[in-house]
Order: structure tokens, then sequence, then C-alpha cells
């Protein structure tokens, strides 16, 4: 038993939101985020008159028996793999030999730990600091959000860059007397990324570092606004949100930025499924019937 081959349509928008979350906890935060405020699933009947929501613990039942569904695949999945193993020849016992006092030289063996040990960790103190953390990113991102040239990016000393799933913009600051794009020297790979001038026959690098993901240097380029700034633009080789332009530079948390994505960018048949979500939601809230019922 397969999960159901028509479910994998959705597989690159889910990837692509997992990847943004980083991990399983958050992503299903997401998905029932969306429940939540897209759809009447955590609105509870109150009569059996009502035509949105669900009896009380129905929607629990339903999110139950969906894992329980993929849970029992996986069983069966590790069963068959168990049993394919299990075919395979055993190797030739091995003999066991009774140990002695000696150390083995490939065992790591750790000398016992001779620090006192703390009944309970400051683990109130830890959670403040993180909280504090936090807050500070949020903040200092909701200052980089009001400038165009940091949107879903960052400032820092010598330049900015900005961000969409699919192109990172970097804008990085020149002297007011380099007008002329000779005065400037660019250069980018698909991991690296170098900006400099020409001052005084000599050249001056203005910022130069590793990529944190890698770019498409055919589709890339960079021009020159005359006394102000080097834009530097970046065809993402992966479609994904990135948390710092180089991989030496602070990361910003991509939580804290706007990750939606444009309805154009998805395929049709993404698109198709989007719009049906939507009209069956607003069906429902007027009592009509919805596409599914038709």
């Amino acid at each position: 038993m397969e999960a159901d081959s028509n479910r994998r349509m959705y597989d690159n928008v889910l990837l692509g939101i997992l990847q943004n979350e980083g991990k399983i906890e958050p992503f299903l935060d997401v998905v029932f985020g969306f429940l939540y405020n897209c759809t009447d699933f955590f609105r509870i009947r109150k009569n059996l008159n009502d035509k949105c929501g669900f009896l009380p613990e129905a929607a629990q039942k339903i999110a139950i028996n969906a894992f329980r569904k993929y849970e029992k695949l996986a069983a069966e999945k590790e069963k068959s793999t168990r049993g394919f193993l299990s075919d395979v020849s055993k190797p030739a016992e091995i003999e066991e030999i009774e140990s002695t006092d000696e150390t083995s030289p490939n065992l790591d063996i750790q000398p016992p730990s001779h620090k006192p040990v703390t009944s309970e960790p400051p683990i109130a103190e830890e959670e403040e600091e993180l909280d504090d953390d936090a807050k500070k990113l949020k903040e200092e991102q909701k200052l980089y959000q009001d400038n165009s040239e940091s949107y879903n990016g960052a400032i820092r000393d010598t330049y900015t860059w900005s961000q969409n799933i699919q192109e990172v913009d970097v804008h990085v600051q020149v002297p007011d007397d380099i007008i002329r794009g000779k005065q400037v020297k660019v250069d980018f790979s698909h991991t690296h990324l170098s900006v400099g001038i020409i001052e005084n026959n000599e050249n001056k690098i203005l910022m130069e570092g590793d990529l944190s993901w890698k770019v498409n240097v055919e589709n890339s380029c960079w021009t020159l606004r005359p006394g102000q700034a080097v834009h530097v633009n970046l065809e993402k080789v992966q479609e994904r949100w990135w948390d710092s332009l180089l991989i030496d530079e602070p990361k910003i948390n991509i939580r804290n930025i706007d990750a939606s994505r444009p309805m154009n960018d998805l395929a049709d048949d993404e698109q198709a499924k989007i719009h049906e979500l939507m009209y069956n939601q607003q069906q429902k809230q007027l009592g009509k019937v919805t596409s599914e019922q038709m």
C-alpha cells in the first residue's frame, strides 16, 4: 500500500514550506495555521443544523486518523524491508571473546567526570535569554522590512541585501566619485561574491565572501548607480529562503520575513487547487454546495 500518487503533485509546494521552516514542528504549525485561518476546521458546531464546522472532537479525530494512516504505511514498509533483509545470507558467527581488564584501543571510553553536578540546570534563565534573542531578531527584521533594499534580508556595514524566493539583490555603497563602470570590479561565481572599486590605480574590496547557497552565474548581473551603489542581482539555483547572504555573516530568522509567494509563481495545477480550496471555503460559509458535493 503506497501513499496516493495524485497527492504527490503538492510535494514541491510542501517541500518549499518545510525548507523555509527548517523543522517538522513549525511546518505542522503552518499547516494547522492554514486550517485555522482559511477553513472551518477548528469551528465547533453548536447544533446539527450548522452548516460550517465540526462536531466536538470530530476535527481532532480527522487529524489522528490521517496520522494513523501514514503511521500504518510506514510500519508496513519497515516490515517489508525487514523481510527482505532476513533473506540475505547471515554473516559467519563471530566467536565471543571474554572481556579482560585491558582496554581495547578501538573503544572510546571516557574517564569519570569530576565536575560538580547541579541538581537542576538553569533552564528558566536559558529560555529567558533565548526569548530575548528572538525578540531582538524580530525587532531588527522589522527595521529591515521597512527598507526596500533590505526587505526579507538585512543591513550590513558596507552593503544591504534583499530577496524573494527566486532572487537575491545586493546593494554595495560606493563613494560619490565612483560614476563609471570601469571604476568598479565585480566578481561572482556559483558560491562566491566580491565587489570592489578601483581607487588611485589600486583595487579596494568593499565586500567579499562565500555565498550561503549557490547561484546561477549565467542569469546573474550587476549595474552601477553612479555615486551611490553597485547593484548585484543573483538568481538562486534552488528556490528557498536564505537566512544570510554570506556564510560568515549574522543570520536572520526567516520566520520573521514575508515568505508569501505570488500566485503567478505557482504551477497551474497548484494555482487551480488553491482557487478550488478558496471557492469551497466561501461556499461553505454561504451554506452552498461545494465543488466536491456537485
